[in-house]
């Protein structure tokens, strides 16, 4: 009996996989086609190939479709004990084989967002593309274009064979978007190259030279509970939604951009006269991206409903109006059944909670005085989470300098500890450094002036790249960072400029090629 379970568990086990390739397979076969007549046709076949689920932590079956298909292009591989996969490609032509290794790299992780309607489950589901004009989206989802194009572009190279090109070595990294693991263990000896290209950054025309570092207060606000009389009150759940979100580096400056927080906030203070208990409150997802969703049960008098709902749906209406581009931007009132609902936060602990939220810092904080409309030193609040005993919220703050991320990160760690909450604060990412010297800048820049017959734009970016992280690992490393334009990275309404691709596929291969002559000997 037991050995006839187990085979029909198995059996079971066995025809779920079956089902699950099988939908692979047909997402993949729709996002090929949907693809077929987007140039370059390399690339966009390999971002194809890819749309697997890959979130953080999630990177193994990307690494072996990495390792796989180098190998039959044959390739050298290497893979470090953390997962970071390290490919090296012979020079096309005995006459560049002396080239000095250029090291072109790129993420294998994405940031997994979906809107709250959408079924997906980032484990195990492909991503399903969607074309809209000139724009490429997901279904609901976030594409995967941060940093899915830099891998699709990295291996249409490996396969390619008619590129030329000096000794390649191609860093595909894991944890990006989850504090920056594989950059941050990357050896000085596992790496060839000390001239680095990273192909993560998200707008066309321009070369990056430099980037914020990043950190981490996380707080937990100790709540206690009191029991209300079940029967003169009514239980709800105000969910608000539909927010676009966003980067919370690139987008944080966006005025049409609203934290999902702050809009709770200003509905409850607008709940005059209205003896609310608040329950819970829950929303947020990634610490990178800006909070689109929040959700708050409470308790409130029956008698008091009326004023309630009058006053709810008033706040409501200014608030859709005042972020009129906010055109998927929903408020919601449902009920709640379950007599567990009757255990609310304590008054006091209540109090605390409301002025952590009407006090916590969101946005930019200060613009660069170096450099026009560069944000300078920003913070997102990202998240909350209501537990038993606690409520737990997560921030990061961004800075290109070092003094002043300390400085914004001490703030939003004393206004947590100011109402009760205990608070730490965590290393992010380091920033990097600006280097106007660098020789492959100069390289890159005579390159692309050449090739469009107008100067490049070089800037810094608010927003973390693995550049810094290599640059304090490895010392005496060269490194810029460009890409095609990518749009609402971070959030379900991530596109990539279809446009985009080609001139940057068109720029990093002949710098490739430019690269190999310069240094030819």
């Amino acid at each position: 009996m037991k050995n006839r379970t187990t085979f029909f568990f198995n059996l079971l086990v066995f025809s779920m996989m079956q089902i699950t390739i099988i939908k692979s397979l047909d997402v993949y076969q729709n996002n090929l086609s949907l693809i077929s007549n987007l140039k370059p046709s390399s690339v966009w076949e390999e971002f194809a190939a890819i749309s697997m689920p890959r979130g953080s932590g999630n990177e193994d079956k990307i690494a072996d479709h990495i390792i796989s298909q180098s190998l039959i292009s044959g390739c050298n591989i290497f893979k470090d004990n953390i997962g970071n996969v390290i490919v090296r490609k012979k020079a096309s032509s005995d006459a560049y084989e002396n080239v000095p290794f250029l090291t072109i790299q790129s993420h294998m992780d994405m940031v997994c967002e979906k809107n709250k309607d959408v079924v997906h489950d980032f484990l195990k589901d492909p991503i399903k593309f969607v074309l809209k004009d000139n724009f490429l989206y997901a279904d609901g989802t976030t594409l995967g274009a941060d940093n899915g194009i830099g891998v699709a572009t990295a291996l249409a190279i490996i396969k390619s064979k008619n590129l030329i090109h000096g000794p390649l070595e191609f860093l595909f990294t894991v944890h990006e978007e989850d504090g920056f693991d594989g950059a941050f263990n990357i050896k000085p000896e596992s790496l060839k190259g000390r001239i680095l290209l990273n192909i993560d950054t998200e707008e066309q025309d321009s070369i990056y030279i430099g980037c914020a570092g990043s950190s981490y207060v996380l707080a937990e606000l100790p709540i206690k509970r009191e029991k209300l009389n079940h029967d003169d009150q009514r239980y709800i759940t105000i969910s608000i939604d539909g927010l676009r979100g966003g980067h919370s580096g690139v987008d944080i400056d966006k005025k049409d951009r609203p934290n999902a927080f702050h809009i709770a906030n200003r509905v409850l203070k607008n709940l005059h006269g209205v003896d609310f208990r608040i329950i819970g409150i829950d929303g947020g997802n990634k610490r990178n991206a800006i909070a689109r969703d929040v959700e708050i049960r409470m308790a409130l008098p029956v008698n008091q409903e009326n004023l309630f709902n009058e006053q709810f749906e008033e706040i409501s209406k200014i608030i859709v109006k005042e972020f009129d581009q906010e055109k998927n931007l929903k408020f919601r009132i449902d009920s709640l059944f379950s007599k567990s609902y009757k255990y609310v936060i304590s008054k006091d602990d209540q109090q605390k909670l409301l002025s952590l939220l009407d006090k916590m810092p969101h946005g930019v904080i200060k613009m660069s005085e170096k450099i026009d409309d560069l944000v300078e030193t920003s913070t997102n609040f990202a998240k909350i989470a209501t537990k038993d005993d606690s409520i737990s919220f997560e921030t990061m703050q961004r800075s290109l300098i070092r003094s002043e991320l300390d400085k914004i990160a001490n703030e939003v760690q004393n206004v947590c500890t100011t109402y009760g909450a205990k608070a730490k604060i965590e290393f992010g990412s380091p920033e990097w450094e600006p280097n106007t010297k660098s020789p492959i800048l100069n390289l890159a820049k005579s390159t692309y002036k050449k090739m469009f017959g107008k100067d490049a734009f070089v800037k810094a970016i608010h927003a973390g790249l693995e550049c810094g992280a290599f640059a304090q690992q490895i010392p005496g490393l060269d490194t810029i960072s460009f890409g095609p334009t990518i749009i609402d990275a971070h959030s379900p309404n991530e596109h990539v400029v279809i446009d985009s691709v080609q001139p940057f596929w068109n720029f990093l291969t002949k710098l490739i090629e430019d690269f190999a002559e310069q240094k030819k000997k």
